[in-house]
């Protein structure tokens, strides 16, 4: 089965199938493998745009679609149902399914024991794979490339898993400079030897904002947090892209960001050229069509809502 689980799980040859796929449904070109199919949305944690992304991709592909929000759990019960169990028996009735969830490694114990392909759509702060994907696609309209480039990320580089996802789809595509920039208590050279393994010379990390010569400058949200991670406004303001900082980017740069967007960007940054972060959103249903139609393409039995059409009594 061709599950999602992080960027890794691809080849480079497998990313731009992909991102090539995604052009073609962005052109116009259209399948119904989801037909007699079911796409299973697990979403134990909240979300917008992954959530009804993959349910639109679905519908367009011709699959039904279904909601699970959480494990079992009444007043009868010691505890909820377990991950695992809730999976593996989800999974059975389904034949793709997209799991989001706030344990870093639920990811693992979901893919325990399945029957049909998983894509990640978030797992804790690890990584998401498909917002990557996204992010890719983005690039490579707007620029026509993406190798050579110079990425700047702003944020919370730590907690960010679509800052993970893209670090590591960027370290493979030979980079001229990865640029992480955000307070030291959400961004260092760790977080720059996790996640850009094999070219951490060309990781620069820096605990200011700086747009100079940046291709890309992608803004992955700065949380307030709490308790002694708590930032003060004042230190999260000075990470907030504004019209005045945004005269570093060249005319060529291109800003992008996962949203939602709270106050990182300055709403008057909406109406420069080089803001692509709504277009980036819009094309994320091209990138989840080919995704799920990947993942389902080399499915070896029939959809399983069909194998019972000749029952009878």
């Amino acid at each position: 089965m061709r599950h999602l689980g992080a960027i890794a799980d691809l080849s480079s040859a497998e990313v731009l199938q992909i991102l090539d796929r995604s052009e073609e449904m962005r052109s116009g070109a259209r399948s119904l493998i989801g037909a007699g199919r079911v796409l299973t949305l697990a979403f134990f944690q909240a979300s917008t745009r992954t959530r009804i992304g993959f349910a639109s991709a679905g519908v367009r592909l011709g699959f039904g679609t279904v909601d699970l929000l959480a494990e079992r759990y009444d007043l009868r019960m010691s505890s909820s149902e377990s991950l695992e169990d809730t999976i593996r028996v989800v999974s059975a009735y389904s034949d793709a399914l997209v799991l989001r969830h706030p344990a870093n490694d639920a990811w693992t114990t979901a893919v325990t024991d399945v029957s049909c392909p998983i894509i990640n759509g978030g797992n804790g702060n690890g990584e998401h794979p498909t917002q990557a994907l996204i992010d890719l696609f983005a690039i490579r309209r707007a620029l026509g490339r993406l190798d050579g480039l110079t990425v700047g990320i702003v944020g919370d580089i730590r907690g960010s898993r679509s800052a993970h996802s893209l670090m590591r789809a960027l370290s493979r595509l030979v980079p001229k400079e990865i640029r992480l920039m955000g307070p030291a208590l959400r961004v260092d050279t760790t977080d720059a030897s996790t996640w850009c393994a094999g070219v951490t010379e060309q990781v620069t990390v820096l605990h200011h904002l700086s747009l100079r010569n940046l291709d890309v400058i992608y803004v992955a949200g700065l949380p307030p947090g709490t308790g002694a991670d708590r930032l003060p406004d004042a230190e999260r303001e000075r990470f907030a892209l504004t019209p005045q900082c945004l005269r570093q980017l060249p005319d060529t740069g291109v800003v992008l960001c996962p949203l939602p967007r709270i106050d990182e960007i300055a709403l008057e940054i909406d109406s420069d050229s080089r803001a692509r972060f709504f277009e980036q959103s819009d094309d994320g249903l091209w990138v989840r069509m080919a995704v799920l139609e990947r993942a389902t393409s080399h499915s070896k039995t029939p959809a399983r809502s069909m194998r019972f059409a000749d029952v009878s009594g």
